[in-house]
């Protein structure tokens, strides 16, 4: 990836003059990406890059609201907090639309296998949660069809 080229973007979703303050937020972005790349992927694609400058934007975004909160009061002054919870969303939106645009070139997070009861199975709520239940499971003897003369 090229850290560039995501300030460039990162820049133009902040709309800030100057994003040097923020570059430990870009790296951790590119960082993120990287990691989350299938092995065959080429780093370089352009749409990688604005998905690194959307994510740096959410965590700037978020970093935003948190020192907005923190505003302290100075001679009795309450100053005017900003509400970011739509800049926040429409941050967090998006990271979720380059993520989708981008997955061809990303490891699928999101899927997980499931297993589901034979017919000789008893119903019971807690086998994934009980580890005694998936222990004793290969102990209790169903009848298969197939018997020993």
């Amino acid at each position: 990836m090229y850290p560039e080229m995501v300030r460039v973007f990162f820049q133009m979703l902040t709309q800030l003059d100057d994003v040097q303050a923020y570059e430990s937020l870009i790296l951790s972005a590119i960082d993120e990406v990287l990691a989350a790349l299938k092995p065959d992927a080429d780093p370089a694609a352009q749409p990688l890059h604005l998905l690194a400058a959307a994510i740096a934007n959410c965590h700037y975004q978020t970093l935003q609201a948190v020192q907005d909160k923190l505003a302290c009061t100075y001679a009795g002054t309450v100053p005017q907090q900003a509400d970011r919870t739509k800049q926040i969303s429409a941050a967090k939106q998006l990271q979720e639309q380059y993520r989708q645009f981008c997955s061809p070139w990303l490891l699928d997070t999101q899927f997980c296998f499931c297993r589901t009861k034979t017919a000789g199975e008893e119903n019971t709520t807690d086998d994934c949660t009980d580890s005694t239940a998936a222990a004793n499971a290969a102990e209790t003897n169903f009848d298969t069809g197939l018997h020993s003369v």
